[in-house]
């Protein structure tokens, strides 16, 4: 009896200790939309533009930046053989997001003297910036799935997902006012951007110094090759992986150009195109929670064969929409599109951690999303040219 009054405070205090945890790590995924909304999308393209980036320079940016998703395997191995993942998440992300103030202050320290020199500065140091936040992402999945119980996996996923989208639905729309409803051009005002988005994001990472980590198990270096094998390896898992690499590839094709065609083909004004893919954070926001429990209550499988499986009729609206119809059909059908896309992701993460062994879950976290990066990447280049061959044709 004596053990049980001893027992019970012990648990509501690590339940306290668990829910409070909890509440930072979603409370810093909310502060990242912040900054991404301020140093990305939009403004930071039309950024890039004022300094003299054409065409060519943000293809080699984009293409830059998916070549660096292969960092994620070498993240793994160092995550692997490290005691504690915890300081150099924190560490690298910190500097990586540090990087945008330069990014952003470069041009009005030596634009106008340097232009072609400053181009490719800013062009590096957002290379950079990619690199360092990229390598760390094996180091901060496989610590939060030691942390977050296999329980309530899934359902905290999509708690987290939805309290993100909400954020984003907020800063997005309030980002686009500001550049639209100033008079300061983009060259002056994204350094403002900046410094708000960095303030976040630095305080984001900081709000991991009181989550705890447990030491792990280390892989000696000499296994480095089977560590880089396992995910193949394992029949299940490898299903799973060349499953998603032909879906990415797939959605890839065409969604990259999505935009472009509205924008280009359909003739949509851009603030009329920037509201339908705002549109497109209702989904998350609204149905995030849901898929969690029901991927917890019924299995990730069921839920990702609802999701997928609904996926492709957003590709038959597109074949029907007409200049008239696109700027009332497109949100409707988006917000709908992204319920699946928030089915979609709680459940292959949940589907990822819980198939992964502790001991190499941090290169089977690298291998799903290094290869489906890639996938997607090539997907992307393809669907370019074909796109460019219907142009040609007149198709």
């Amino acid at each position: 009896m004596a053990e049980k009054q001893n027992g019970a405070p012990n648990g509501q205090s690590e339940s306290h200790s668990l829910e409070r945890t909890l509440v930072r790590i979603t409370v810093a995924g909310s502060l990242y939309m912040v900054f991404a909304s301020c140093v990305g999308g939009p403004p930071f393209t039309d950024f890039l533009r004022s300094i003299g980036a054409g065409a060519i320079h943000l293809g080699f940016l984009t293409g830059a930046t998916q070549a660096l998703v292969a960092l994620q395997f070498a993240g793994a191995l160092v995550a692997t053989r490290v005691r504690r993942r915890k300081p150099w998440f924190m560490s690298l992300v910190i500097l990586g997001r540090l990087l945008y103030l330069p990014i952003a202050i470069l041009p009005a320290l030596s634009g106008e003297r340097y232009p072609a020199s400053t181009l490719m500065s800013v062009l590096i140091l957002t290379m950079a910036s990619g690199a360092m936040m990229t390598f760390t992402g094996p180091f901060w999945f496989s610590w939060m799935a030691e942390i977050i119980p296999g329980r309530i996996l899934n359902r905290y996923w999509g708690q987290r997902q939805r309290w993100m989208n909400y954020v984003w639905l907020i800063t997005y729309p309030l980002v686009g006012l500001a550049v639209r409803a100033t008079a300061i051009p983009i060259r002056q005002l994204f350094p403002i951007l900046a410094v708000f988005g960095v303030t976040a994001g630095v305080t984001d990472i900081l709000l991991f110094t009181s989550i705890p980590e447990q030491d792990h198990e280390t892989a000696p270096l000499h296994c480095a090759k089977r560590e880089l094998l396992a995910p193949l390896k394992d029949p299940s898992y490898r299903a799973f992986l060349m499953f998603f690499c032909l879906w990415s590839a797939a959605v890839s094709f065409s969604a990259s150009f999505q935009q472009y065609y509205v924008l280009n083909e359909l003739r949509v004004p851009l603030w009329k195109t920037s509201l339908i893919w705002w549109a497109a954070g209702l989904g998350p926001a609204i149905s995030s929670g849901a898929w969690g429990r029901l991927a917890d209550r019924f299995g990730c499988r069921p839920v990702l064969q609802l999701c997928l499986s609904l996926k492709p009729l957003v590709i038959l609206v597109f074949l029907l929409l007409t200049p008239a119809t696109a700027v009332w059909i497109l949100p409707i059908v988006f917000i709908f599109d992204s319920v699946w896309n928030a089915g979609t992701a709680v459940a292959q993460n949940g589907y990822m951690i819980k198939m992964s062994p502790p001991q190499y879950r941090p290169m089977f976290v690298a291998a799903f999303a290094g290869a489906t990066g890639i996938a997607a990447g090539l997907g992307s280049m393809a669907g370019g040219y074909f796109f460019a061959h219907c142009q040609e044709s007149g198709g």
